[in-house]
């Protein structure tokens, strides 16, 4: 997978759990529901699982459960980007989510994201790594 396509399901990912801690879910369920199926009956169950989905995750942030936060992101993330793997016309449908409201999340959800990067170099060979924020090397 491309590195723009990941970034695009990331950023898809953290404005779908930012719209569920907001007040702009109510209006904005519908069209995430559709980002994972076009068949109504399909989108219907998904609405249901993301309403659950949005109660679990005001609950996580309000008691600073950063691990069921985790957890969420990591599940929403992947099922993201299976949707996308399997119907690929569903990538302009993302981005139009993406733009649509990114004006409506804050940065809370971005500071849980993990990233881990990896090198290997041999012989005299170096590697530069270079992040921001909170950073453990193991």
């Amino acid at each position: 997978m491309d590195a723009d396509l990941v970034a695009l399901i990331n950023s898809g990912a953290t404005t779908l759990l930012g719209l569920m801690i907001k007040d702009a879910w109510a209006r904005s369920k519908k069209t995430a529901s559709r980002l994972f199926s076009h068949n109504e009956d399909v989108a219907s169950s998904v609405e249901s699982e993301l309403d659950e989905t949005s109660r679990r995750l005001r609950i996580a942030f309000d008691s600073d459960d950063t691990d069921t936060q985790n957890e969420i992101a990591t599940e929403w993330r992947s099922r993201l980007r299976r949707a996308v793997e399997n119907d690929e016309s569903l990538l302009d449908q993302l981005r139009d989510f993406v733009e649509q409201y990114k004006d409506c999340i804050d940065g809370r959800l971005e500071s849980q994201t993990r990233i881990s990067i990896k090198g290997k170099a041999s012989g005299h060979g170096r590697i530069y790594q270079q992040g921001s924020g909170t950073q453990y090397n193991s």
